[in-house]
């Protein structure tokens, strides 16, 4: 396996000399809210895909959706304050992210830099204030024994195309969001890559984990747009959300893994939808599915079922499955690598991360 082995986040959001060693196929994110499990998720994309304009975008919209794209990758650096339309321009502080992925050690930074521009149009019958803005992201990579690359990108308030930087080869990673299942587009554009690329049929084998009676999905087009159509043995053909949100997750989880191949899967509350006795039949399957795949899971939860869900999985396996245990303290983040017997003994002794 070729994946993410080590992390060292020095700056990122709210975290501060975080550092995760020894990853694994299957490594689980544990702590309470707020104590920096997705920013983590986060970071892990960024540093595998520093260069794609399209990684950052996701990362800063997995949170807010409809929220502002600038506001959003904005947020993203360390310190930054809310973005003042009075300021003009204002330069963050450097987020610097350190990794041994893909076979090599490397070093991420980047920097913001936003321009804001008002300006009056001075339209017949009135004044109209207009504002532009821009946030421009300067990333590095230093790779030991290669030169810095650099790449520059350019993001407006109107839609803009950004083009991708060369220099450091991008990992494949797919993030699966809590609210992912629910975006039928998004779970659409999964289903459409799995069938160019021949691995639907995979991604069809965690429906039946739900339903044995599954016999396969499909792309139909409704009155008036794409929808996703199952075909069942005893309802027939039926849309997918006519079997609810723990089948829609785990459709989307099982999409992003086969698309994943070679690459990682983030998976951010991987309880989200699914109850805590289906997840221990699903992640036998989803370690099995990533040893085939050459995927990398990295998954996050907050939730003591979705822990004991894992440990009662994998009792008596010798899987390789990692957890780290995040905690937010009044000096800053605190990680800690536990295997599975030493989660088992500290969850036995009343770890609490809610």
């Amino acid at each position: 396996m070729s994946g993410l082995v080590k992390l060292t986040i020095e700056a990122y959001r709210a975290l501060r000399e975080v550092e995760l060693d020894g990853f694994g196929r299957m490594s689980l994110l544990v702590g309470g809210n707020n104590s920096g499990k997705t920013s983590v998720l986060e970071a892990i994309g960024l540093v595998a895909r520093p260069f794609d304009p399209g990684q950052w975008v996701q990362t800063a919209t997995n949170r807010d959706a409809s929220g502002s794209l600038l506001d959003g990758l904005w947020g993203l650096f360390p310190e930054s304050r809310a973005i003042a339309l009075e300021v003009g321009e204002t330069r963050s502080s450097a987020l610097d992210i350190r990794a041994d992925i893909g076979g090599s050690s490397r070093r991420f930074r980047a920097w913001a830099h936003v321009f804001v521009e008002q300006w009056a149009d001075m339209a017949p019958g009135g004044v109209n204030a207009e504002v532009d803005a821009e946030v421009q992201i300067r990333a590095e990579v230093e790779i030991p024994g290669r030169p810095k690359q650099e790449h520059l990108m350019g993001f407006h308030s109107k839609p803009q195309r950004v083009p991708v930087g060369a220099g450091v080869a991008p990992l494949r990673v797919f993030a699966v969001t809590p609210v992912t299942h629910r975006s039928t587009t998004q779970i659409l554009t999964h289903l459409s890559q799995a069938i160019n690329l021949g691995v639907k049929e995979q991604a069809v084998g965690l429906l039946r984990e739900f339903d044995d009676s599954v016999q396969d999905v499909m792309i139909s087009r409704s009155i008036d747009r794409d929808a996703i159509r199952v075909d069942h043995k005893t309802k027939g053909i039926v849309d997918l959300s006519t079997f609810g949100d723990g089948m829609r997750r785990a459709f989307a989880m099982s999409l992003a893994l086969v698309r994943a191949s070679g690459g990682i899967l983030l998976l951010d509350e991987i309880e989200s939808a699914i109850h805590a006795r289906a997840l221990r039949s699903i992640l036998p399957w989803l370690l099995s599915a990533a040893e085939a795949t050459d995927v990398q899971i990295i998954a996050s939860t907050h939730s003591l079922e979705a822990i004991d869900a894992v440990l009662a999985a994998f009792e008596g396996a010798d899987t390789g499955v990692t957890a780290y245990y995040l905690r937010r303290t009044d000096k800053g983040h605190s990680c800690r690598r536990h295997d599975l017997p030493s989660l088992r003994d500290l969850r036995s002794e009343g770890l609490d991360v809610r």
